[in-house]
């Protein structure tokens, strides 16, 4: 035994055979309690095992490496173990596409969701489409559900929400919602502050709103489409995006959009700003002008 040999205990150490090629093709997949492999990725190298280092930095200036290293980073917060299954090849590109053929029969993969240039693009917005893809994907888990096209990421992706621009004045707001204390048209809506991760740049969580199933249809919501809502919290005004998984879970994203002067949010920093955190229930109270005013559930 090499422990013995080396008096070194290796029980926490992973093995590998030692590559002879540098030319590889592999799959990374990922699994969750029950042991069921979910194929996420399949991609091919000229560099061997070194491609995988690329996906731990996840440089936004590089594409791909971002996608599928903010994939393994997202699936792993959710509790998920991720794998990687390689062989060297003398055809890469071609056992790769033969791969992606077979898979993606019954299996979603990453390799459907579009690209983007990092000089043109956003890298929060480009976060959240790659969210908002691995909600399917987690939900469906290898099981491709009908009505869904290969091309619906990229649809969706494109999508952008169309509000009004103009400025929305908090303390009306509020005074149309207490006007309309007797309107039996009020919603008063129920759910609770969820994690997708973190963000590598202040350690916070990538907050969203999970909403309770009896409450989900007050809100605008269809599968596929992220349907704007006017949102306020504490004293800000937004534009929020509603999403809904194949399940019928309902959803509010993690980027917000402030009505007066369309600057870009997090919902966590908002939901920071009046006391809230990850696992706190909230409620969402709709006043007479059809916007959404977020408080903590204990609050009246």
């Amino acid at each position: 035994m090499l422990e013995e040999r080396m008096d070194f205990d290796f029980s926490d150490f992973a093995e590998m055979e030692f590559p002879q090629h540098k030319e590889i093709v592999y799959v990374l997949y990922f699994s969750d309690e029950s042991g069921r492999e979910v194929p996420l990725y399949v991609g091919e190298s000229l560099r061997g095992v070194r491609r995988f280092g690329d996906y731990i930095s996840a440089k936004f200036s590089a594409p791909t490496d971002f996608k599928v290293g903010e994939a393994v980073r997202y699936l792993q917060s959710r509790g998920f173990k991720v794998r990687i299954k390689y062989k060297e090849s003398e055809d890469r590109k071609g056992e790769e596409r033969k791969i992606v053929s077979i898979l993606r029969r019954k299996s979603r993969l990453l390799n459907e969701l579009e690209g983007f240039s990092y000089t043109a693009s956003n890298e929060e917005a480009e976060r959240t489409k790659l969210y908002s893809f691995l909600e399917i994907m987690t939900q469906e888990r290898g099981i491709r559900t009908d009505g869904i096209s290969t091309g619906q990421p990229r649809q969706e992706a494109k999508r952008v929400m169309a509000l009004s621009t103009e400025e929305i004045h908090v303390d009306k707001i509020r005074k149309s919602f207490s006007s309309g204390a007797g309107n039996t048209n009020r919603t008063i809506i129920e759910g609770r502050i969820t994690s997708q991760g973190i963000y590598k740049t202040d350690n916070k969580d990538i907050c969203e709103l999970y909403i309770n199933k009896d409450g989900a249809d007050a809100l605008p919501h269809e599968c596929g489409k992220k349907e704007p809502v006017s949102l306020v919290i504490g004293e800000i005004a937004y534009e929020a995006g509603v999403h809904e998984t194949q399940e019928g879970v309902v959803w509010v994203s993690s980027v917000l959009k402030k009505r007066a002067g369309r600057e870009k949010a997090r919902l966590v920093d908002a939901l920071e700003e009046i006391g809230l955190k990850k696992g706190d229930k909230i409620t969402l109270k709709k006043n007479a002008e059809g916007i959404f005013i977020l408080s903590g559930s204990e609050r009246p």
